[in-house]
């Protein structure tokens, strides 16, 4: 589950076009790996698909919003916003102990 980091070595080479929003979602993205490091998540392709393709993929659309032509920025922002934020429900509700 380590590589839920990886998507964070684009901070790297954009943190000098950051603006407040980025580095928010950039804190809630770091916030959800250290959950996700934390949690007793079983080994499987379905479940990795959730809780690291989804968010990855919700990162990097956030960042970089102008790859995808068909809705404007802030829809794609929402959209990768929703991404993460249901992962992180999904894994306080199923793999955090109480």
């Amino acid at each position: 589950m380590a590589l839920i980091f990886l998507p964070l070595i684009l901070v790297l080479f954009k943190y000098r076009e950051f603006g407040r929003s980025e580095w928010l979602f950039s804190g809630f993205f770091l916030v959800y790996g250290l959950a996700l490091m934390g949690a007793e998540v079983p080994p499987s392709s379905r479940i990795g698909g959730l809780y690291l393709g989804v968010p990855s993929i919700s990162y990097f659309f956030y960042l970089f919003p102008e790859v995808q032509t068909q809705y404007s920025s802030s829809v794609i922002r929402s959209l990768s916003l929703l991404g993460v934020v249901i992962a992180f429900i999904a894994l306080l509700l199923f793999f955090t102990p109480l």
